[in-house]
């Protein structure tokens, strides 16, 4: 957020919404040099763990946990009739960032659903990036 890493690292998924879930989610979608004003009930950003969940349920596609990219889909679109909306869900390529731009007071990004929040206030930049680190599993 704003180039400042959040204290907990994400296993499954993040959240990029209004803190009001009856609030509509309004951001600026930055990704390879291209930018879309965006309205949605929010942006769903999974690892490959957390793709079998949340982010399948809303139309993504399941990945293999071992998978280190991120796929992100956003979350019931406010369509307008006027303008293209060319990016509606993705899988990042290593390193590729996706930026979203709060155009709203009362922003917040929920990470692996209620183990963390943080509030994201209007014009805050939050980044993420393509490539994530395995998780090592000791059974």
């Amino acid at each position: 957020v704003d180039q400042k890493k959040i204290p907990y690292l994400a296993l499954n998924e993040a959240l990029f919404a209004n803190i009001c879930p009856a609030a509509t989610t309004r951001y600026v979608l930055q990704l390879g040099g291209k930018m879309e004003t965006q309205k949605s009930s929010g942006v769903w950003i999974s690892t490959g763990t957390g793709s079998t969940g949340a982010i399948k349920s809303a139309g993504g596609k399941a990945m293999l946990r071992s998978d280190g990219r991120l796929q992100y889909l956003i979350r019931e679109p406010f369509l307008e009739k006027a303008r293209k909306h060319n990016y509606m869900k993705g899988i990042l390529k290593p390193k590729q960032r996706l930026n979203l731009v709060s155009k709203m007071e009362n922003g917040c990004i929920f990470l692996d659903g209620t183990h963390y929040s943080e509030k994201i206030s209007y014009g805050a930049k939050v980044t993420f990036v393509g490539n994530v680190s395995p998780l090592n599993a000791l059974l």
